[in-house]
């Protein structure tokens, strides 16, 4: 398994995590806050890191124009079906590349399906509030998901950012070592 880790090349990991940053930079600059301007201002669910009350949820979904709400699951939910992919894949990649080279627990492997599970759990219950079905344990549960999206999120980044460093400061030292 090494091996296969090892045949990772990293151009790969960098254009899955330019084309996962592609994707978020549309979302957050045009898609967003087209439907923030469709329900007078209010952010929308997706952008709400503490997850929403239900009367904050009722007040998104009352304030959301039909426009507004056709914009959400035609656009803004399909680019965000396409967004936690390439966020695993180049978090799978990425520790795979640095397990080739250096100790890397397992476990790591699972914060970036974690971030995806989430975040698809997280769009699919949107979906469903944006079609009618918004009961208070509906928009609890889509809260959790969403507060579980936004810390697995900060929790992959935060230990692949710390794997990095690690690995980029042991090689120099190693390089120092052999001069």
């Amino acid at each position: 398994m090494k091996k296969y880790f090892r045949d990772i090349k990293l151009y790969r990991i960098i254009l899955a995590f330019l084309l996962a940053m592609g994707f978020y930079t549309v979302m957050t600059t045009i898609s967003l806050p087209k439907i923030s301007s469709e329900m007078n201002g209010l952010k929308a669910f997706d952008m709400r890191p503490t997850g929403y009350s239900v009367p904050e949820a009722n007040e998104i979904l009352e304030n959301l124009s039909q426009q507004g709400q056709r914009y959400y699951t035609r656009v803004q939910l399909p680019l965000d079906f396409i967004y936690p992919a390439l966020v695993a894949v180049y978090g799978l990649l990425a520790f795979s590349y640095l397990s080739a080279r250096m100790k890397v627990p397992g476990i790591v492997f699972m914060l970036p399906v974690l971030v995806c599970l989430f975040d698809y759990l997280e769009n699919i219950y949107i979906y469903l509030m944006l079609g009618g079905l918004n009961s208070a344990l509906m928009i609890h549960t889509a809260s959790l998901f969403t507060i579980s999206k936004s810390i697995s999120t900060m929790l992959f980044e935060t230990v692949l950012i710390v794997f990095i460093i690690y690995f980029i400061i042991s090689r120099k030292v190693l390089r120092k070592k052999q001069q």
